[in-house]
């Protein structure tokens, strides 16, 4: 069993036993959970989700997509702050932020030092405890975990009329292995790739355009053993993908051909399954149907995502927009004089496709 698996395991159900406790058991466990999943091989998907049938639907198709998605909630009217206070030996030894950052933000100073602190936040509600319980299947058998928000709170300048100071709440890398916390921007080391459902307000790329096929109308726990039972083609796709992102990153003048090559061939046989899958007699009772989002590969260069939880989120699906080959030509002999982030964005709303 991975550590990865284990991790999802314990931490789903020691949080399904009390689930209004289930963001304060994260701290002690957070630089081991950043190293399994920074030790797992397999694809990685971070899923933002309000819990709207809309981010709803971006987590299934991610479920497709990615061996392990990480999902952290927002929205809603209540939040848990989990703060630093003094030293632990679970809360990072460092925090990692730009000057820049610290300036854009107002961020205060006590003797020289910045007024910033790691925590975790997270959405708190009865709706948050459902999605726990309805998930367990997929979180126990290590394909998804709920996690809060890490994040760093930094106290500003000023005094407001309560005469506190307001905290900005920055985005940190939600996976490197390391004794420090990374402030996420265009220039960071990725573990996974995090699944923006708007544009990025940084200049960007795009690489291709996937069509994920997912099957909606079932319940998470059906949807489980679908996965199981369909792993083998599952994994010849996600190992297409990340062939795909392998030359993305090394060579994105050629990333159409291997998506024509590689990870179109294989898009098309889970297609194909999904929609025998919902013709059996139980899933065609209930309505199942196979339905398909489209995601862009898209790099971010140049410009850091700007620091607030509503960037956090990522992961990846996609379907390949075709593409003049000079244009690819053109954007990989920019591209490879500069570092660069690698992002999905959704395209559009699930397609009845069946």
């Amino acid at each position: 069993m991975s550590e990865l698996l284990t991790l999802c395991k314990n931490l789903t159900t020691e949080g399904l036993s009390a689930p209004s406790d289930y963001a304060s058991i994260f701290p002690e466990n957070d630089a081991s959970l950043r190293a399994a999943i920074a030790k797992f091989r397999g694809l990685k998907t971070d899923v933002k989700s309000d819990l709207s049938p809309e981010s709803l639907l971006r987590l299934k198709a991610s479920l497709i997509l990615s061996d392990f998605t990480s999902v952290f909630v927002e929205g809603g009217t209540n939040m848990i702050v989990l703060m630093a206070a003094g030293e632990a030996p679970y809360w990072p030894k460092f925090v990692n932020i730009p000057p820049e950052v610290l300036e854009q933000h107002n961020v205060a100073m006590n003797n020289g030092t910045p007024m910033v602190f790691p925590g975790h936040t997270m959405r708190d509600d009865d709706d948050v405890a459902q999605f726990l319980c309805d998930t367990a299947p997929l979180a126990e058998a290590g394909r998804l975990l709920v996690r809060p928000h890490p994040v760093l709170l930094a106290y500003q300048n000023g005094r407001n009329e309560q005469g506190g100071r307001n905290i900005q709440i920055l985005d940190v890398e939600p996976n490197l292995p390391d004794s420090a916390w990374i402030y996420r921007d265009s220039q960071s080391e990725q573990s996974a790739l995090p699944l923006l459902d708007s544009a990025p307000p940084n200049p960007a790329t795009e690489l291709c355009t996937i069509s994920v096929p997912y099957i909606d109308g079932v319940p998470f726990a059906d949807l489980a053993k679908i996965l199981d039972d369909e792993s083998d083609s599952l994994s010849t796709f996600r190992q297409s993908v990340l062939t795909l992102l392998a030359t993305a990153r090394d060579d994105p003048g050629e990333s159409y051909d291997v998506f024509n090559d590689v990870v179109r061939p294989a898009t098309d046989k889970i297609n194909q399954q999904f929609k025998t899958i919902t013709t059996m007699n139980r899933l065609k009772v209930g309505g199942a149907t196979v339905s398909a989002v489209a995601l862009s590969l898209l790099t971010l260069s140049g410009i850091a995502i700007p620091p607030a939880t509503s960037m956090l989120g990522a992961g990846g699906l996609i379907m390949l927009l075709a593409r003049e080959y000079a244009e690819y030509v053109k954007s990989r002999d920019s591209l490879k004089e500069m570092p660069f982030y690698l992002a999905w964005r959704l395209r559009n709303h699930g397609d009845k496709n069946n």
